[in-house]
Parts: C-alpha cells; structure tokens; sequence
C-alpha cells in the first residue's frame, strides 16, 4: 500500500491524466484528512512524514503540477504543529515557498486553497525576525481566496479564524455560518463533514465567550 498512489499513477494512459491525477489528488486530501481529524493516531509527526513521502514521488514526475505542490506545503505545515520549534520553523518557510510558487502558477489552485492555507500561514507564523508573521498580508490572501470560494467551507472557515484570532468574533461567527451552510463535496465527505462538526464546536465557544464578556461588561 505504501507506494500504491505512486505506481497507479506510473500505469496512466496519457488521455486518462487530468481525471487521474484528480482522483490522486482526492486520495491525498482524503489520507490528510484522516490523520488531520484523527484523535487516535498517536504518532501523527510519522503519519504525515509517509503521507509527505509519496507525495514528494508524485510531484518529482509532475514537477510542475499546482496541485501537487499545494499538497506538499500542506503536509509540511500539519507536521510542523507536531514538531520542534526549530524543525517547525524550518518547516512553515518550506511550506510558504511552495504555496507562493503554487500561486505564481495557478493562483486559482483547488479553488483558492493556496491562498486561503498561505494566508493562515502569515497570521500564525511569528513575525520578523523570526519568522515572516504579517497580518495585513494575511487578511489580504485570505480576502483573495474568498473571492475565489464565497460560497466555500475552508475559505470562510480559515477567514472567521483570522477573525477571531484578532479578537472579532461577531464578524467570525458570520463567517463560520457561511463555511456550515457550504455544500459537503462527494468526494470528500469525512474531510468536509468533519471540518463543520469543527466550526459547531467553535461556534458554540465563541457565541459563549462572547456572552460572558458582555455579561460582565454589564455587571461593571
């Protein structure tokens, strides 16, 4: 099973490409997702690490596939949260050079994830000199990848983030509302399905903190 992606892609008739290298790309968003919302893979640092593996082959015989370095920049970025700080340093400037190439390519790429997955890079990295940190580019790929995906669950999920990141989380609630009424796409309905159970989660905290702060306000 370990190289299966790899060698099924190796055996593609040339006419039957795009429509497989979709379905390849699906598998990978689907392996992803499954260790992403998994709470019992306990080595989650290793489960990315073979998932990043495959993809790397995939992306040496498609040097030039968007998508494909969409997917490593992902992988690279969920596996630095499990990882030294050193490592994930390393690891999130990796992960920013891929996207920015992905986006020089095909901006448009996945329906504006590259956008959207750089523009969280830029609010939660630390700022210079550490790191490349910088809110208003943040909001501004983020904006972009929404202009793209109005109507779509990551983009209006990962932009209430940002949102309630900087402390509005009226304006992110309307937003995780948007990302929930997002159709659940067929192909990926554990990933899709799972991320919204995510927004009812912080949507129910947010709603709650945000009462409670009001409260108090009040009782001042």
């Amino acid at each position: 099973m370990k190289r299966l992606i790899f060698v099924v892609f190796l055996l593609l008739p040339y006419q039957g490409f795009a429509t497989e290298l979709d379905r390849i790309v699906h598998s990978i968003e689907a392996e992803w997702a499954s260790i992403y919302f998994s709470s019992k893979i306990r080595n989650k640092e290793n489960a990315y690490t073979c998932l990043l593996d495959r993809t790397k082959e995939l992306a040496n015989q498609i040097p030039d596939s968007p998508e494909l370095m969409f997917w490593q920049a992902t992988i690279i970025a969920s596996r630095a949260e499990h990882q030294n700080p050193i490592e994930a340093l390393a690891a999130i400037h990796k992960a920013q050079d891929l996207l920015l190439k992905t986006i020089s390519i095909k901006p448009d790429t996945l329906e504006g994830s590259a956008l959207i997955t750089l523009g969280s890079l830029y609010y939660q990295a630390p700022g210079w000199p550490i790191a490349f940190g910088d809110d208003k580019k943040a909001e501004q790929y983020l904006k972009k990848g929404l202009q793209i995906n109005p109507k779509g669950i990551e983009s209006n999920f990962y932009y209430g983030q940002y949102l309630l990141n900087k402390d509005r989380p009226e304006q992110a609630i309307e937003y995780f509302k948007t990302a929930l009424k997002g159709p659940i796409r067929e192909e990926q309905k554990f990933a899709d399905s799972s991320l919204k159970e995510k927004i009812k989660m912080i949507i129910s905290k947010t709603a709650l903190g945000s009462e409670t702060k009001k409260k108090h306000i009040a009782s001042l």
